[in-house]
Parts: C-alpha cells; structure tokens; sequence
C-alpha cells in the first residue's frame, strides 16, 4: 500500500512525524519526487515505472476529482472520493466518483498491524 500525494516532501515528513502515517503504507511518495503533479500523465509514468503496479486491481482514493480522472484516464480500474475532505466544509452531497466518509468504510476486514 502506498500514500501519493502532492505535499511537499518536507511537509510530507512534517505530517508523518505528528501522525503515525507511515505505519499503514509500505511508501510515501510526493509527487514533487518526480516533478510532476498527481494530476498528469508524466506523474503516473514515472510512478508506474519506479514503483510497478497493476491498474486493474488497484484502488485509489483522493479528494480531487482531477486527481481522479487523471488517474482513470492512466486505466486504474478502483477509484474512490471522499466525501468531506475538509473537516472546515460541508459534506459533498454528489461527486463523479463514488464516495467514502470515512477510511474505516475500506479498512473493515482488513488485519490490524501491530
């Protein structure tokens, strides 16, 4: 399992030292590490590339449609939104994509890790 995201590294390293991030996902990875954003072909090139995945079985969730379509043009088949990503907004009544409150809706079932 890996996180992607669009933060800066430093930020990306501020966040997994309050937050204990790093327990749920084999890597972390911002798209400043390969110059180009989620939202863009080259991002998931470079991404496919270095770290090789299987578009059909793979399940991808972010908050921002563009991300989204970006992702489903690339060909990954799973893709989930969320449907409040800032706690500061009202929930999305419709989105694109099909939606999630919260992540304990996908992580039901799965082993817990120590």
């Amino acid at each position: 399992m890996v996180m992607i995201t669009n933060a800066h590294p430093l930020t990306l390293d501020m966040k997994a030292e309050r937050l204990p991030l790093a327990q749920w996902f084999d890597a972390m990875i911002s798209s400043h590490q390969y110059g180009a954003p989620k939202e863009t072909p080259t991002f998931w090139d470079t991404l496919m590339t270095e770290r090789p995945f299987d578009p059909q079985r793979t399940l991808f969730v972010d908050d921002s449609e563009y991300v989204l379509d970006s992702a489903q043009e690339f060909g990954i088949a799973h893709l989930l939104t969320l449907r409040q990503p800032d706690s500061s907004l009202p929930v999305r009544l419709t989105t694109r994509f099909p939606a999630i409150h919260h992540f304990e809706e996908i992580l039901d079932g799965l082993p817990d890790i120590d």
